[in-house]
């Protein structure tokens, strides 16, 4: 996030009035500074003015509604908590009441709560993460949605107003130790869909992003462990973790004119988080493996045998090797005329040794082949090494 934030956008938002939750710290924080760069009127929701002393902007020391308003754009601050139904209300009818109108709706504000297994979560726990995460998300949609309906369609934006809310990755995928918060998330990511296809004749647009691992104070817990920002930097394909400008570009892009088109769409902005196999709390150390027939494939296909084990690999499908590394495909392999596969099989036998019996199944992956034609001729005709493969575990 800039250190000096200014008011030096190019007006896309010019006359919008936008309420952000959550809006302190973190995402909100960089979405709300974003819309008003972009010249929207801003009311700034949460719990309190005050950035989270934990968080990593560097100008925490100043509000999000005072930088703004200081800057030369127009925000003010609304105490609101999304666990509050009254609140809610009492957030919408301010936004009416100042600016007369209200164009944008940012859903940001959300309750996480430390790792832990789902047997160690409590309905007390169950309660709060949904009553912020799901409650307050579809209390807030609905009445913003009220107003909406009360105003024209906007010429200029063809809306009658957007709203985006902030899901996460993990209501798509699975993440370990977070079955509650996920529950929660995926509930936003479907409640966005459906609430869309309602009101998608009413030309309002309703969006939802999906951010990956984002450097906030609310995820400052996990940034803290060295294991777990290991963990998770493994997960993600992009070079670093994210950033809450990463989340607020896209955002901007949603309230905008130029997403007129767009509406009950999950955005991923996670790095290609969402791209891996889930990541588990115990990923297996190594893969033990055997070539069949390996050294001889690779010999009549003259292609150099990799220093690493190689499971499945397709480079015009899927590339999967022992986790987290990456494969990296042949250049003889890469122009699509061929597909670079090895036949592996997995021993538990000298190589095996330290591996405690009671453990053995989960270092097995077992790969079959349903060559029932294998002809070699057969096989090079089609380049393909083998006719036919399943893949079983």
């Amino acid at each position: 996030m800039d250190s000096l934030w200014k008011l030096d956008g190019s007006g896309r938002l010019h006359n919008r009035v936008a309420i952000v939750t959550g809006s302190s710290s973190g995402m909100g924080r960089a979405i709300a500074l974003s819309l008003a760069r972009e010249g929207a009127s801003v009311i700034c929701a949460d719990l309190t003015p005050d950035a989270a002393t934990h968080g990593f902007e560097v100008d925490r020391h100043i509000s999000t509604h005072t930088l703004i308003a200081d800057n030369g754009g127009t925000a003010v601050f609304q105490k609101c908590d999304m666990g509050r139904t009254e609140e809610i209300f009492q957030l919408i009818n301010t936004a009416v009441k100042t600016f007369s109108r209200l164009d944008i709706l940012v859903n940001n504000a959300g309750v996480w709560m430390p790792l832990r297994e789902f047997a160690q979560e409590t309905d007390e726990m169950w309660d709060a993460i949904m009553g912020v995460n799901g409650k307050g998300t579809a209390t807030a949609m609905r009445e913003a949605i009220k107003q909406f309906l009360t105003q024209p369609v906007d010429p200029t934006s063809g809306a009658r107003g957007r709203i985006v809310n902030i899901s996460s990755c993990a209501g798509i995928v699975a993440v370990a130790r977070e079955a509650t918060y996920a529950a929660s998330k995926a509930a936003v990511c479907m409640l966005t869909r459906a609430v869309a296809l309602d009101h998608a004749k009413d030309s309002i647009n309703v969006n939802c992003v999906c951010p990956g691992v984002v450097r906030t104070a609310l995820s400052s817990t996990n940034f803290n462990d060295e294991k777990i920002i290991s963990d998770m930097r493994k997960g993600t394909p992009w070079p670093r973790l994210g950033e809450p400008d990463d989340v607020a570009k896209v955002v901007l892009f949603l309230c905008s004119d130029e997403a007129q088109w767009v509406t009950g769409q999950n955005i991923a902005v996670d790095g290609g988080f969402t791209l891996l196999p889930p990541l588990s709390v115990e990923q297996v150390p190594l893969i033990r493996c055997l070539g069949l027939n390996y050294r001889d494939h690779a010999a009549e296909a003259n292609m150099a045998i990799p220093s690493e084990p190689v499971l499945f690999i397709k480079p015009r499908t899927a590339l999967t090797g022992p986790h987290p590394q990456k494969i990296v495909v042949p250049k003889i392999a890469q122009d699509g005329s061929s597909d670079y596969e090895a036949e592996l099989t997995v021993i538990l036998s000298k190589t095996g040794r330290d591996i405690p019996e009671e453990e053995a199944l989960d270092y097995v992956l077992g790969y079959t082949c349903g060559n029932d034609i294998s002809a070699r001729n057969q096989q090079f005709k089609n380049s393909q090494w083998c006719f036919s493969k399943d893949l079983q575990d």
